[in-house]
C-alpha cells in the first residue's frame, strides 16, 4: 500500500492524469468523426463521464487516481477482448472501442466523488455541505453534457440531434437525480450515526447494480449473454459426435427429445456420388415420391427451390431420346413421326405430376432482401406464381404497431407455377443470423406488402395438426402465434380404442401459443448437435423398391414429416449455418424449430424488469453481506450464493425453459465485492490508527485487539449499552497538597494514578478521564463483556489492596498517607464519541453515571471505602461479600436506592483468573 501511495503522490503521474482528463473529450469527439462504426452517442458518453471525472481529479487527486487505475484496467480488458481478440463481438473498429474505454474510465469520477463524500465522515470538520457536493456534480454533468453535444454537432457539420442524443440527455438527468438521492441518503444516515462501512457497501451495491441496468439497456453485454444461452443448451442437451460423415447418416441414434414425426431424408455424400454431382435432375425427386406411395406419411417437404425449370428438362430429354428412337424406326419402316403438344406438356410435368399424385407435398422458397427489377415482379409469369403463393396468406392478424414497421425483406421468389399449383403448402425458408453469424431464432411469419406469410416450419406444423394456416392461425407480432381448432387424431377404421392426441401437451381449448418477437421470430429450443434427428439417405429411398418403404411396409413412414434437404455432402454447397452447437445443416435448424413447436417446448425470456430486479437483488445482497463479515466469510457466502445462482439458472432453464441474465450477474458480484474489499483495504489502515490512538491509552491491549478484530463492535456517534461505571476520589486531597511542594505532589499523584489505572486496564476496564485526583472508568464498552459488574468489583478491591502497599511505601518515604473512596453503579448509558468538531472524547453519559458519582461521595457519610448500588449487587451477589448499608435518595433521583458496602469476593482465585495477562 505504501508503494501505491508513493506512486500516487508522484507529480508527473498526477500531471499526466490532468492532461488525459482534459484531452479525453476532444479525442473522443474526433474518434467519433473519423471512425465509421463509432456513433455520436458513444462519444457523448465519453464526454459526459469525463465531465464528471475532471472536477473530481482536480479536487481530490489521491482517491481519484486509485479508481483511474481500476477502471483503466477494466477498459484495457474490454479493448483486448472486444477488439484485438474479436471476442465475442466481431467487427468493432478501433475508434468505437476507445470511446467505450474512455467512458469506462470516466466512471471513476462518479465513484470517487461519492466515496470522497463518505470518507469525510471520519473527520466531521472537513465535511462539505450536501448542497455544495450535489451542486458540483450536477453543474459539471449538465455543463459538460451540453458542451459535449455542441462540440459533436460542430464536428458533424451541423447535424441535427437524433433520438439517441435525446435519450442520452435523459439518462444524464436521471443520473443527476440518482447522485443527488445518494447524497441525501448518506447525509441522513450520517445524521443518525449509522455504520459508515455498511453504508458504503450498500451504496456501492446499489450504484453498481444501477450501472449494470444501464449497460443492459444499451446492450453492452448482450453478446456474452447470448453465448451463455448457448452454454446452457450444450450443458443441458449434449451432442452426438459424427464418426464418419462420408459413410452416411443412418448410423447415428437420434436424440430422445426429438419428436417422433420428424424424419430427415438427406442429400448426403452417398447421394451426390450416386447421381454424379449436385444439383441433379428433378427426376430423382419424382422417383423419391414414387417410392413412398402408400406409405401413410403426413407430409413431404422439399427444402429445394424449384425456381427455374429450364435448368432441368428431364422429361424433355426422355422425350428427345424417344424421338431419336422413333426417327431410326421411321427410317427403317418408312412411317411418319407425330409429336403433339400434349406429349411435350406431359414431359415437362413429370415432377409436378408425381407431386400431385402424392398429394402431401410442400416446398419452401426464399424471401430475397435485395431489390428485384419491378418489370420482373409485375410480369405475368411472376404474378401467376404469386397467385398460388397468396393462397397461404394468414388471415387472422391482431393489429399491433409492429405491423406498420419497416419490412426486412424485398420480395418472395415462389416456385414455378407448374409446381406451385399442385402443392399442399408453401412456406419461406429464410434464416436470419445475428451480427456474429449465429442462428438462434427462426422467423415463423414474414410481413410483405402488409400481409403475413407463413414459414415452412409453421406450414408443416399446420399440416401435421390438420389445420388451415389461413384460418386457424392467429398472429400478434411481438406476442404470439396461436394455433387453433386442433383436432384429435382418429384411429384406423376397425381398431378399437380412444383417439390418439396429436398434441404433446393437450388443453381444453385445443390451442398452442407460440411466443414470438416483434418481427415474428421464435427462439429455437435446440435439443442437441447436428445428428439429433433420425435421417435416411436420399438415394436409399429413391432407388429402393416400393416394397421396402411402400405398400408392403406402410407403417415405415406413417405420420412422418419428411424433410428432404442437403445434408452434409462435401464438394457442393452445404447449406450450413452456425448454431449453439456449432455448424449445423440448414435442415437441422428447421428440424429443431419444428421440434420446438411440436413438443410445445418453447423458450421464454425474462422481461427487462425481472432482469433489473436480479441486478438490484445481487447488488443489495453483496452490499449488505460483505461489509458485515470478515473477508473469508464474505468470500465463502458470495461463493455459495454464486453456486446457488448457477443451480437456479440451470433449473429454470431445464425445467421451465425460462431464460434470464446469467453471466453479467457474476461480473456484478465480482465488481461489488472487489469495490467493497478495496474500500475496506483503503480505509483499514485509517481504522487501525484511529482505534489505537483513541483506545490504547485507556483500555488494555486485549480490548484494543478485540476492537481491531471486530471494528464493527465500535459504533461511533453514540449508542445505548449496559455498563458498570466506576468513580474514585482521594480523601483530604487538599490537605495533602498543602503539605507537599508541587514536584512532590505531582510525583505522588502520578504514582497513585498510574497504579490505579493499571488495575483498571488489568481487569478490562476503560479509563474515561482524570478529574484532578479523581478517576472515572467503566466496564462493558467499547467491547461488551457480560461480567462487567464483577470485573469492576475485582478492580475496586484490588485497588484497595494495592493502595495499602503504596501507603507503606509512602510512609517509609515520609509522605502523608492517602485514602480513597470508590462508587460503582450498573445500568444503561450512552457510549460513544462525544464533543465538538474540534475536540471529541470517547465517554459515557446518563443517569447511571450520575448515581455512580453520588455513591463515591457517600463513602464519607458511612466511613466506607467501596459502595455499590443495588443494581450492581444484584448482578454479583453470588460472587461477593457485601453489607447492606441503607436505602438512600440521591440528588437527581426520585426513587430511593439501596446501597451496599463491598467487602471481598467469595473466590479469591478470581483475582488471577479474570486478570488480563499482558505479554
Amino acid at each position: 500500500m505504501s508503494a501505491v501511495k508513493q506512486f500516487v503522490k508522484n507529480k508527473i503521474f498526477l500531471y499526466v492524469s490532468y492532461a488525459l482528463a482534459i484531452l479525453a473529450p476532444i479525442i473522443a469527439a474526433f474518434l467519433v468523426h473519423f471512425s465509421d462504426s463509432a456513433s455520436s452517442w458513444s462519444g457523448l458518453v465519453a464526454l459526459y463521464f469525463y465531465g464528471l471525472f475532471l472536477p473530481m481529479i482536480l479536487r481530490r487527486s489521491k482517491w481519484v487516481v486509485y479508481y483511474v487505475l481500476v477502471f483503466s484496467g477494466i477498459g484495457i480488458l474490454y479493448f483486448l477482448f472486444f477488439t484485438v481478440l474479436s471476442f465475442p463481438v466481431k467487427g468493432f473498429l478501433f475508434g468505437e472501442s476507445i470511446c467505450y474505454i474512455l467512458a469506462l474510465v470516466g466512471n471513476a469520477g462518479v465513484f470517487s466523488h461519492i466515496l470522497l463524500t463518505i470518507s469525510t465522515f471520519e473527520k466531521p470538520e472537513e465535511r462539505p455541505p450536501a448542497i455544495s457536493d450535489t451542486a458540483l456534480v450536477s453543474y459539471y454533468t449538465i455543463g459538460w453534457g451540453i458542451v459535449g453535444y455542441i462540440l459533436l454537432s460542430i464536428i458533424d457539420l451541423g447535424s441535427m440531434p437524433t433520438l439517441a442524443d435525446f435519450l442520452l440527455l435523459a439518462i444524464s438527468l436521471a443520473i443527476i437525480g440518482f447522485v443527488f438521492l445518494i447524497f441525501v441518503i448518506l447525509k441522513i444516515v450520517n445524521y443518525f450515526g449509522a455504520d459508515r462501512h455498511k453504508v458504503v457497501g450498500l451504496t456501492l451495491g446499489v450504484v453498481i447494480s444501477l450501472l449494470f441496468i444501464l449497460t443492459h439497456i444499451v446492450g453492452l453485454f448482450e453478446p456474452i449473454e447470448e453465448f451463455s444461452i448457448d452454454a446452457r443448451f450444450r450443458l443441458s442437451a449434449g451432442q452426438i459426435q459424427a464418426k464418419n460423415i462420408d459413410a452416411g447418416v443412418s448410423l447415428y441414434e437420434p436424440n430422445p427429445r426429438a419428436h417422433k414425426a420428424i424424419q430427415i431424408i438427406g442429400i448426403d455424400q452417398q447421394t451426390v456420388n450416386a447421381y454424379e454431382g449436385y444439383p441433379f435432375s428433378w427426376k430423382y425427386y419424382a422417383k423419391l415420391l414414387q417410392a413412398m406411395e402408400g406409405s401413410k406419411l403426413n407430409t413431404v417437404m422439399f427444402d429445394i427451390f424449384f425456381l427455374d425449370e429450364s435448368k432441368d428438362n428431364y422429361g424433355l430429354r426422355e422425350l428427345a431420346e424417344s424421338l431419336q428412337y422413333q426417327i431410326l424406326q421411321a427410317q427403317a419402316t418408312g412411317k411418319n413421326i407425330t409429336l403433339t403438344k400434349a406429349q411435350i406438356k406431359k414431359a415437362r410435368a413429370y415432377l409436378s405430376t408425381e407431386m400431385k399424385k402424392n398429394g402431401k407435398v410442400v416446398v419452401d422458397y426464399p424471401f430475397e432482401t435485395s431489390p428485384m427489377d419491378p418489370r420482373i415482379l409485375e410480369s405475368d409469369w411472376m404474378q401467376e406464381r404469386l397467385k398460388y403463393l397468396n393462397k397461404y396468406v394468414i388471415q387472422n392478424v391482431v393489429p399491433t404497431p409492429y405491423m406498420t414497421a419497416q419490412e426486412w425483406v424485398d420480395h418472395p421468389e415462389p416456385p414455378i407455377a407448374r409446381i406451385g399449383k399442385v402443392l399442399k403448402g408453401m412456406g419461406f425458408a429464410n434464416i436470419r443470423k445475428n451480427e456474429r453469424g449465429v442462428n438462434r431464432k427462426m422467423p415463423l411469419v414474414i410481413k410483405w406488402r402488409g400481409k403475413l406469410y407463413p414459414s415452412i416450419d409453421l406450414m408443416l406444423v399446420c399440416r401435421y395438426y390438420g389445420i388451415d394456416v389461413t384460418k386457424d392461425v392467429e398472429v400478434k407480432l411481438g406476442s404470439y402465434i396461436k394455433l387453433m381448432n386442433i383436432p384429435k387424431k382418429q384411429v384406423q377404421i376397425g381398431v378399437t380404442g380412444e383417439p390418439e392426441d396429436v398434441m404433446v401437451k393437450p388443453n381444453e381449448k385445443r390451442t398452442i401459443i407460440i411466443p414470438i418477437d416483434e418481427e415474428g421470430f421464435m427462439y429455437i429450443n435446440f435439443i442437441g448437435g447436428p445428428w439429433s434427428f433420425p435421417a435416411e439417405s436420399f438415394v436409399d429411398i429413391a432407388s429402393s423398391e416400393r416394397g421396402d418403404y411402400g405398400f408392403s411396409n406402410p407403417d415405415y413412414f406413417r405420420d412422418k414429416i419428411l424433410l428432404v434437404a442437403m445434408y452434409y455432402a462435401t464438394g457442393v454447397a452445404k447449406d450450413i449455418h452456425t448454431s449453439p452447437f456449432g455448424d449445423m445443416a440448414c435442415i437441422g435448424h428447421h428440424a429443431n424449430a419444428l421440434n420446438t413447436i411440436l413438443q410445445q417446448d418453447f423458450i421464454y425470456f425474462a422481461k427487462d424488469w425481472v432482469n433489473f430486479l436480479i441486478y438490484i437483488f445481487i447488488g443489495l445482497f453483496v452490499g449488505l453481506i460483505v461489509p458485515r463479515v470478515s473477508l473469508g466469510k464474505a468470500m465463502g457466502i458470495v461463493s455459495v450464493f454464486a453456486v446457488a445462482f448457477l443451480v437456479e439458472v440451470f433449473f429454470v432453464f431445464n425445467s421451465l425453459n425460462y431464460v434470464h441474465i446469467f453471466f453479467t450477474p457474476y461480473i456484478e458480484m465480482a465488481l461489488v465485492t472487489i469495490a467493497i474489499v478495496a474500500y475496506r483495504g483503503l480505509t483499514e489502515e485509517e481504522n487501525v490508527k484511529y482505534i489505537r490512538s483513541t483506545f490504547s491509552k485507556f483500555v488494555s491491549k486485549d480490548v484494543v485487539n478485540e476492537l481491531l478484530a471486530n471494528p464493527e463492535s465500535l459504533k461511533l456517534g453514540g449508542e445505548k449499552k449496559e455498563i458498570t461505571v466506576f468513580f474514585s476520589d482521594i480523601r483530604g486531597f487538599t490537605t495533602i497538597s498543602e503539605s507537599l511542594n508541587p514536584e512532590e505532589l505531582v510525583s505522588l499523584l502520578n504514582e497513585y494514578l498510574s497504579t490505579m489505572t493499571e488495575i483498571v486496564l488489568m481487569y478490562k476496564g476503560t479509563v474515561d478521564k482524570y478529574m484532578g485526583d479523581a478517576i472515572m472508568a467503566f466496564w462493558g464498552a467499547p467491547v461488551h463483556n457480560p461480567d462487567h459488574p464483577y470485573l469492576a468489583c475485582l478492580a475496586s478491591l484490588k485497588q484497595i489492596e494495592e493502595l495499602q502497599v503504596l501507603q507503606e511505601k509512602w510512609k517509609s518515604e515520609g509522605k502523608p498517607p492517602i485514602d480513597i473512596g470508590i462508587g460503582l453503579n450498573t445500568g444503561d448509558a450512552v457510549v460513544g464519541n462525544m464533543g465538538s468538531s474540534h475536540r471529541m472524547d470517547y465517554t459515557v453519559m446518563g443517569d447511571t453515571i450520575n448515581l455512580g458519582s453520588r455513591l463515591e461521595g457517600t463513602n464519607k457519610v458511612y466511613k466506607t471505602r467501596i459502595i455499590i448500588s443495588e443494581y450492581t449487587y444484584e448482578r454479583v451477589k453470588d460472587k461477593v461479600y457485601a453489607r447492606e448499608l441503607d436505602l438512600i435518595r440521591v440528588k437527581g433521583k426520585h426513587e430511593p436506592v439501596r446501597i451496599y458496602e463491598l467487602l471481598d469476593v467469595v473466590n479469591r482465585e478470581d483475582f488471577e483468573t479474570y486478570k488480563v495477562h499482558e505479554e
